[in-house]
């Protein structure tokens, strides 16, 4: 019987907890992303199913203390990009290459709205006021901003890049949507101004995997396929004359994702 895992460490000890195996019988081939619910002893555990026909893709909710299934979500019908937690821990936003994002109730596990785009959707986030959720489509390489309840679109950039968007997230204080690509390149676009106001070209020699701000919005990491971080002072802008701080001796391989800690004093 084929199982897949997903382990837990304690941070402060560095010493393994548990692990929950997925056995055949979910007729699942990877685990693509788990996160904690915040407010909730519950792990969101995201995987895909085997490539069968009308097969859709799952996501489970693990509770942490016991380990067994709280919710099977079924209504994804290609692989999930990228799920985010709503700020009071209630709803899940998820991203598929379905083309769609969607937004589920936590406590019941049903779709509370879908949205169609007309490409792979890459990335999903969620401010964090609660209020919007932008997306990445393959589709013209556009960021899209939707009204969190409603659905309704509140802005939509096509050809913000020149390749496939790999991540896009708001930054803490949500004014400003970042946005990462394959073509090497970082951007931030205005929500007020509705315009874009920092582009970093050739931020990387590769491309760029990842992004995620420091809980006061000063400082932005991007993760790349060069092997490396690089940690952009945004809010003063001293990227601009001297540069990023570029740490480049934890990996020996390309970097998928970044994480800071939520003090800022550490990333990963």
């Amino acid at each position: 019987m084929t199982t897949f895992t997903s382990d837990f460490w304690n941070t402060q000890k560095y010493v393994f907890i548990c692990s929950f195996r997925l056995d055949s019988t979910c007729q699942a081939n990877l685990i693509s992303q788990a996160l904690f619910c915040f407010g909730f002893v519950v792990l969101c555990i995201f995987f895909t199913k085997k490539a069968l026909p009308n097969q859709t893709s799952l996501d489970l909710f693990k509770d942490v203390a016991k380990g067994f299934p709280v919710q099977i979500l079924e209504e994804h019908t290609a692989p999930v990009s990228e799920c985010n937690l709503t700020p009071d821990g209630r709803r899940v936003v998820t991203s598929s290459y379905d083309n769609t994002v969607k937004t589920w109730d936590m406590e019941t596990g049903k779709v509370l709205w879908t949205i169609e785009h007309e490409g792979i959707v890459t990335s999903c986030n969620i401010s964090r006021d609660g209020k919007y959720v932008v997306s990445g489509s393959d589709k013209d390489n556009a960021i899209s901003v939707f009204d969190a309840v409603s659905a309704t679109e509140v802005a939509c950039v096509q050809g913000h890049h020149r390749s496939a968007i790999t991540r896009c997230c708001f930054d803490p204080g949500n004014q400003r949507v970042t946005s990462v690509s394959y073509d090497k390149t970082i951007k931030l676009w205005d929500m007020v101004a509705r315009s874009t106001s920092i582009t970093i070209k050739e931020g990387h020699s590769n491309a760029i995997s990842d992004c995620c701000f420091t809980s006061d919005g000063r400082y932005l990491c991007t993760a790349s396929w060069d092997k490396s971080l690089k940690i952009w002072d945004i809010k003063t802008g001293e990227f601009q004359s001297r540069g990023p701080v570029t740490l480049s001796q934890g990996h020996e391989g390309s970097v998928s994702s970044c994480c800071f800690s939520q003090d800022g004093e550490l990333s990963q």
